[in-house]
């Protein structure tokens, strides 16, 4: 649960968003759970299989959130979380930089 303590509050305080990290995860290991079961000589490399799970996980999820978080009810909750992520990683770009510069 560490991995959650550098989320802005709001996302940590989203059901929603909460709903979304825990499902995409699950699918996530559930793909690599399937392709390493294959038994398959050739495995696709690491980074490439991350990939794959990641857009395999959000094709699944996708819809079934969608159903149960419908858009046109939680849409700003949505934004404003991608809003308060986008703030957070500028400040850390900027924090990263010699004498606060870009």
């Amino acid at each position: 649960m560490d991995y959650f303590n550098n989320f802005p509050d709001a996302a940590k305080k989203s059901r929603m968003f909460i709903v979304w990290k825990i499902l995409i995860s699950l699918v996530h290991e559930l793909y690599h759970h399937r392709i390493r079961g294959q038994n398959k000589v050739r495995r696709p490399k690491f980074e490439r299989e991350q990939k794959d799970a990641d857009m395999w996980a959000v094709k699944v999820v996708k819809p079934i959130f969608l159903q149960t978080f419908p858009q046109d009810q939680y849409e700003k909750e949505w934004i404003n979380i991608e809003n308060q992520f986008r703030e957070q990683i500028e400040f850390s770009n900027q924090a990263d930089q010699p004498d606060g510069k870009n």
